[in-house]
């Protein structure tokens, strides 16, 4: 997908608000969209991040024990997190319905925080509402 193609549904990403048109443009470069089935598993329980996910459209489970934590919006983040501090997620993340993702890979994720490290100020931001108990399904 080009670079212009990109920018739209990428402006729509909370950590990416600020950035100017150009350096998204640079960041856009680096990450693919992709569209998930509803049910695809991005993350188990417990696993290391192997990429970080960029919710454009649809919506996005957390699970953990067989309970659902949250719903993840369009905006938001999964992986990310995971990626800058090395460490496992520790929920099962699955798409509930059709989504449309933006995704990078490890490698690709540290070149967008080694060009724009205020980046990491936001990955690494307290949780804030995706991380509240879940409530029901918007209709």
């Amino acid at each position: 997908m080009a670079v212009s193609t990109h920018l739209a549904p990428l402006r729509r990403i909370h950590i990416f608000a600020g950035l100017l048109d150009r350096e998204l443009a640079n960041v856009a470069k680096l990450i693919t969209l992709t569209r998930a089935d509803a049910g695809r598993v991005l993350f188990e329980d417990y696993e290391i991040a192997r990429q970080a996910v960029f919710l454009i459209e649809g919506r996005i489970r957390v699970e953990h024990t067989d309970r659902t934590e949250a719903w993840l919006e369009p905006g938001e983040t999964v992986g990310a997190r995971s990626l800058v501090e090395g460490q496992c997620i520790n929920s099962r993340v699955v798409c509930e319905t059709e989504s449309i993702l933006g995704v990078t890979t490890p490698a690709e994720f540290a070149t967008i925080l080694r060009d724009f490290p205020h980046l990491r100020t936001a990955v690494l931001a307290p949780k804030t509402r995706s991380l509240e108990p879940a409530g029901p399904p918007v209709a």
